[in-house]
């Protein structure tokens, strides 16, 4: 934390004088408007369909701490400048920084660091500056392959039994950094089905999950990435 006193800065307080204070912050905020069917009755009973907007959002702080980082103990802070490093531990329970806007959803966790020199008098306004910062999350302690599995029982639109395919697919580990490369590998068995397999898609979704202080909740799923290849014929491996 770095300020220059041109004249000096005066403080009528003699007990405190000026106190530098910083203070740091995480809040985590989500906003989203959905259309509600809505009966409306005019004064002869007519009834009519309307909707109207509601509005949901939710905030809440995951980390909010304030110290005072140094103290002048006098009337003024002297002319000159001053230099006060301070350090400080993030926590490990906090989320990354975020920060969405689409598919009619705003929502952010962010942090911040507040620097301000407090006076005690109402009469002279504090000095304060904000810096923000990212905060990344860290990998998966245990990073390991994800495997899943299963049968799928094919009927046709008579209903009548078509057989089943055998999915596995497995992901090289459960976690990822941006840029990295995801190997999937998909084992399908169509050799108990009368079905020809004409094509396997994969997709990538980004989802989130959002909540108000009502305890509302939206999902919104958007689509990265989706590709696909040739598929199999029945009776095939």
């Amino acid at each position: 934390f770095f300020f220059q006193a041109e004249d000096g800065i005066r403080d009528f307080c003699l007990s405190r004088g000026l106190g530098d204070v910083y203070k740091r912050q995480g809040k985590e905020y989500a906003k989203w408007t959905v259309q509600v069917p809505v009966v409306i009755v005019d004064a002869d009973g007519n009834k009519r369909d309307r909707h109207k907007t509601e509005t949901h959002s939710g905030k809440n702080y995951q980390l909010r701490h304030k110290y005072t980082i140094h103290t002048f103990g006098t009337q003024y802070a002297p002319k000159g400048q001053y230099s006060i490093p301070f350090s400080f531990k993030i926590p490990e329970y906090v989320p990354g920084s975020f920060k969405v806007d689409r598919l009619g959803v705003v929502g952010y966790v962010k942090y911040q660091i507040d620097a301000e020199i407090e006076s005690l008098d109402s009469s002279f306004e504090n000095m304060f500056y904000q810096q923000p910062i990212t905060i990344r999350e860290p990998i998966k302690d245990t990073v390991a392959a994800v495997v899943c599995e299963g049968n799928i029982v094919l009927q046709n639109w008579k209903c009548c039994n078509q057989g089943s395919v055998y999915v596995k697919a497995c992901f090289d580990k459960n976690a990822y950094l941006p840029g990295q490369t995801a190997n999937l590998l998909c084992d399908i068995d169509n050799r108990h089905s009368k079905v020809d397999i004409k094509q396997i898609k994969y997709t990538l979704n980004n989802v989130i999950n959002c909540q108000d202080n009502k305890g509302v909740q939206k999902q919104i799923v958007h689509n990265i990435l989706t590709e696909s290849t040739e598929g199999i014929r029945a009776r095939d491996q």
